[in-house]
């Protein structure tokens, strides 16, 4: 059986045995330090989940031309080996597969602002970088994994080299034949001059809405108004569906302003926000989850059930009021 026969057989077997719409009802999964079992395919089942983002991580420092992966003493979900056996577990459960490398910068260093001083460097790290992608193109291509990321919030790469953005999408087209996205900030959607190149417009959708510590839905949803229409004429100027490969808000007050800023604060009981919560993802899926130029997208994040912990401000909705709204939604 073709590649293409196994994945049109897949699509309709989900939706036929599940009841899940065509839309991309997907969590980003946490990757898990050592080796776990198939237990958490069944939490993502459970809010009718129907596609996990598998996250294997590359690391870089600040100003260095390098960048290195799979190495010892990388997490399990991180490495090749285990982000392939999560990748199994996923399609064994009759979810679709995201793979989504993603760079880390050593320091606190935001990857989007990572930046080199020379050419020369550029192109060290560019290589690295390549045999990053193409190792995990490589892998997507065996395990009929349905859309490879090949990169995220990378703005001033993208701004400085983008011929070599270009480049690697044919290098990853020779040996992957799924499709292909990449992860824009929010803030810079409208500057990645390869999208026509590739399958989806891919966003952090991590747009700052309201200041309020609890904003009304209605509150949000007008705010998503003028944002709605700068995404909607991408689409239509594209002609591509947009994927949100990363969504999401803390349990804290202002969840749907800059939750980037207090990303490593610590939070105790008095702080927690739940009704924040779920009104700022109610507002976005009333928003957008029955537009049909939006592909769906991947709530940040999800963990396997030996890593939860009690109440949290964490980005995670588990156990959570909220998880009612999400598996509402990723029902219809």
């Amino acid at each position: 059986m073709s590649r293409l026969a196994i994945l049109l057989f897949s699509s309709l077997l989900l939706q036929s045995c599940s009841g899940f719409s065509q839309k991309i009802n997907g969590v980003n999964f946490e990757a898990p330090p050592r080796e776990i079992d198939n237990s958490w395919t069944k939490t993502v089942l459970a809010v009718n989940g129907n596609y996990v983002s598998i996250v294997p991580f590359g690391f870089s420092r600040k100003g260095s031309p390098s960048l290195n992966f799979d190495g010892k003493g990388q997490w399990w979900g991180e490495s090749v080996d285990g982000s392939m056996e999560t990748v199994r577990m996923a399609k064994q459960a009759g979810m679709g597969v995201m793979l989504k490398p993603h760079v880390w910068i050593g320091g606190g260093v935001w990857v989007g602002d990572f930046t080199l001083d020379s050419q020369e460097d550029w192109k060290l790290w560019e290589a690295d970088y390549s045999k990053y992608i193409l190792t995990y193109a490589n892998e997507a291509q065996k395990e009929n994994v349905e859309i490879l990321c090949i990169g995220t919030e990378l703005k001033t790469s993208v701004r400085e080299r983008p011929e070599y953005w270009s480049v690697l999408i044919k290098e990853v087209r020779k040996v992957y034949d799924g499709k292909l996205t990449y992860c824009a900030n929010w803030d810079n959607v409208n500057n990645i001059p390869f999208w026509k190149e590739l399958d989806y417009i891919g966003i952090s959708a991590y747009y700052p809405l309201s200041e309020l510590d609890s904003p009304s839905i209605q509150v949000l949803e007008k705010a998503w108004i003028p944002v709605k229409k700068e995404i909607k004429s991408l689409s239509e100027s594209t002609g591509k569906k947009v994927l949100f490969t990363e969504y999401g808000y803390r349990s804290v007050n202002r969840p749907a302003w800059k939750s980037w800023e207090i990303e490593y604060s610590k939070y105790d009981g008095s702080h927690f926000n739940f009704v924040g919560q779920v009104n700022a993802y109610q507002a976005l899926y009333s928003t957008f989850w029955d537009e049909s130029w939006i592909a769906g997208g991947f709530l940040w994040k999800w963990y396997s059930p030996g890593r939860l912990k009690g109440p949290n401000s964490d980005w995670t909705p588990q156990n959570k009021p909220v998880e009612k709204v999400i598996k509402l939604w990723y029902g219809k």
